[in-house]
């Protein structure tokens, strides 16, 4: 990976991985119980999984820290059946592109 994550940046990918890992259900149109009606389905976060202590938890406290440790934070990951998706490495592939592609400056 490299040079260690700062707190700020930590919190720009737990921040992006909300986004990165909302999904919609086009067979449930209803949301909550009030009725919102959405075209495109009803919305959920797709759960994020964590290595801790060499387990696989779906709640991983440390994450909801404004500065969680590194190991724990980027192993997280979506299940796709077979598939695993480590979203913060991918988000974080992501924004280190930007700042050497683009000179995007993320640490502001």
């Amino acid at each position: 990976m490299g040079k260690k994550l700062t707190k700020k940046r930590k919190n720009l990918l737990k921040e992006l991985a909300g986004i990165m890992s909302t999904c919609y259900n086009p067979h449930s149109t209803t949301a909550m119980g009030w009725g919102a009606h959405y075209d495109y389905g009803k919305e959920f976060n797709y759960p994020i999984k964590y290595l801790k202590d060499d387990k696989e938890v779906r709640y991983a406290e440390e994450i909801y820290s404004d500065n969680p440790k590194e190991e724990v934070l980027m192993s997280g990951r979506c299940n796709f059946g077979a598939n695993k998706m480590y979203i913060y490495d991918n988000l974080e592939k992501v924004l280190r592109r930007l700042e050497e592609e683009y000179d995007v400056d993320f640490s502001k």
